[in-house]
């Protein structure tokens, strides 16, 4: 898999889990049982969690850690409830540029597990909110990884579209790193294609 030039999940360093773990139970307890009111977190009128909750923003940033932490340990099942429990606070409270990382982050946890059809479906429900955005740079990377999905089936004309759509994002946004692995990419499909053109499959020595 190509690696993602644009967003990634982040490190997790020097932070116990076992610490981690302990203040997300207790921001669990307090978000159940805590009253209502501005300290609390919660809307009164929906007994849903309010806009710029700041219980909603550490929340989020104690399970971004513990996704974090799951992914570099290549624990994919918990990285990935963490991510959908992200995914369902921003989306809670109306914050669709985290919504839509959160959908990225969880294609990304599919795609290293070679399941690519729920790969695409999650970068393509984020691509879908990053086009009602100005987030370009998203955008450029879901493009790009919708090409490594179409270039891992074999569908490398496909890819090449992907591919093309993100460096065209790149090269407005002046990104010279980006541009680079895309180039790469691309250049990685005509050989494919150069392949099927000469009749040559995978593997099969050049005369």
């Amino acid at each position: 898999m190509a690696h993602d030039p644009i967003e990634s999940t982040g490190t997790l360093c020097m932070i116990p889990i076992a610490g981690l773990r302990a203040a997300y139970l207790c921001i669990k307890v307090r978000k159940r049982y805590g009253s209502a009111g501005k300290n609390s977190g919660f809307s009164p009128a929906s007994n849903r969690p309010a806009p710029e909750s700041p219980l909603d923003l550490v929340k989020v940033a104690i399970t971004q850690m513990l996704a974090a932490y799951a992914y570099n340990s290549r624990d994919f099942v918990s990285c990935g409830t963490s991510f959908t429990e992200v995914a369902e606070i921003f989306r809670c409270t109306g914050k669709t540029e985290g919504e839509a990382t959160a959908y990225h982050q969880l294609g990304r946890i599919a795609e290293d597990q070679c399941r690519l059809d729920d790969a695409e479906l999650w970068f393509r429900k984020s691509l879908d909110i990053k086009l009602t955005s100005e987030n370009h740079r998203g955008r450029a990377a879901s493009y790009h990884h919708l090409g490594t999905i179409q270039y891992e089936r074999g569908n490398y004309e496909a890819a090449e579209v992907f591919y093309h759509e993100s460096l065209a994002i790149s090269e407005t946004l002046n990104d010279e790193s980006v541009k680079r692995v895309t180039y790469h990419q691309l250049g990685m499909v005509a050989d494919k294609q150069a392949e099927l053109h000469c009749g040559r499959g995978p593997g099969t020595e050049k005369h």
